[in-house]
């Protein structure tokens, strides 16, 4: 079944290979695209040698195309969410566990503790992959969504599963139990670590804060005192803030002339 699967897949390429003129090259229309994305659909179902889950089928293709779009927005599927618990969770009532995670190649990684939580206490580590919860598999797809489902009453506890890579390679598995509390951010840099020898690592989780900046620039500061000359900054879930203190962070790596503008299709704006 296997051997018949990847002959249609090398009959289809051929077969589009050789359709339409060689030259010259007219861009598809719409139309056609979903066409074409309906006739894979229909070879797929009818000839793959599994069972598929048509949904999952036109989820995948839906990932890809907001990805190939813009590779930092994702897709939350409503389906997914318990709208009651969301609301619960954004209203107040209900509590998260003071732990920030990252999707990385599909899996939820440790990126910063809150500083001055209870979970700051655990040993949990930047780099931990959580693989469990509440001895269950993680389903979330999003960072968000992991959010709202490790939610829950304030104090209350929840067991994470961590994967950890240690530095001779072995993978040990840790379990803790983080308690779901709200820790405020007293610095804007919650995390800050090198990567690799020449590779750091700065999360940069507001420009509320006044002195975004200043934290960016005390941790740049101390990477670079460690060799790195490189930098992975990342500003997912970073709420915004003031324009003017965004310019400030972007002077950290923009030289003194460089104007900073903004925009949306209706509205452009600068600051110099």
């Amino acid at each position: 079944m296997t051997r018949a699967w990847l002959g249609l897949v090398l009959i289809a390429g051929v077969a589009q290979a050789q359709e339409g003129p060689a030259s010259p090259i007219r861009k598809r229309t719409a139309y056609e695209d979903l066409q074409m994305f309906s006739q894979v659909l229909n070879q797929i179902r009818v000839n793959h040698p599994d069972s598929i889950d048509t949904h999952d089928l036109f989820m995948a293709a839906v990932r890809g195309m907001v990805h190939a779009a813009d590779p930092h927005s994702y897709v939350l599927p409503a389906t997914r969410l318990v709208p009651e618990k969301e609301a619960a969770m954004r209203a107040g009532k209900l509590y998260p566990v003071p732990i920030a995670f990252a999707f990385y190649g599909g899996s939820p990684v440790v990126v910063s503790v809150a500083p001055g939580s209870e979970a700051a206490k655990l040993d949990i580590l930047p780099g931990d992959e959580l693989v469990a919860v509440d001895s269950q598999p993680v389903q979330a797809e999003s960072a968000e969504e992991l959010d709202i489902s490790l939610a829950g009453p304030k104090g209350s506890t929840t067991k994470l599963s961590l994967q950890r890579r240690r530095l001779d390679g072995s993978v040990v598995t840790v379990d803790r139990s983080a308690m779901r509390e709200r820790a405020e951010e007293t610095t804007a840099v919650p995390s800050a670590f090198m990567l690799h020898a020449q590779v750091g690592y700065i999360r940069l989780t507001t420009f509320a804060n006044d002195k975004a900046a200043d934290d960016l620039h005390a941790a740049l500061g101390r990477l670079e005192g460690r060799g790195m000359t490189r930098l992975v900054l990342d500003l997912r879930d970073n709420g915004g803030g003031s324009v003017a203190e965004a310019a400030r962070v972007a002077g950290e790596f923009l030289p003194a002339w460089a104007g900073r503008s903004g925009a949306t299709r209706s509205v452009t704006r600068s600051w110099c």
